[in-house]
């Protein structure tokens, strides 16, 4: 009979089958150093939307921050190509709105 191998989580240090460890190919053995009980009591049952006025000031300082350095990038880009198409446009002599 062969013996099913087991892995020692480090959350709540119990031998656990293989199947309870979800996949972390930064490990040498392929799989995550927490089995997935341990992981999942350690997520919050809600989250920032759901009761957006019970979370900390510094989590939602982050989420802002995220927020801006996503949309000054995206405004960058924009702004680029709008510059190409100006060009474009004053290149080919085309009019607005075509």
């Amino acid at each position: 009979m062969k013996e099913e191998p087991f892995k020692e989580c480090l959350g709540c240090y119990r031998a656990k089958s293989l199947d309870a460890f979800g996949e972390d190919k930064s490990q040498d053995d392929g799989l995550n150093k927490y089995c997935r009980d341990c992981i999942n009591r350690s997520i919050p049952d809600t989250s920032y939307w759901d009761d957006p006025e019970s979370n900390c000031y510094k989590c939602r300082k982050r989420h802002n921050r995220i927020n801006i350095r996503i949309h000054s990038k995206y405004r960058e880009k924009v702004d680029r190509l709008q510059m190409e198409v100006d060009r474009l446009r004053a290149m080919y002599e085309l009019p607005l709105g075509s």
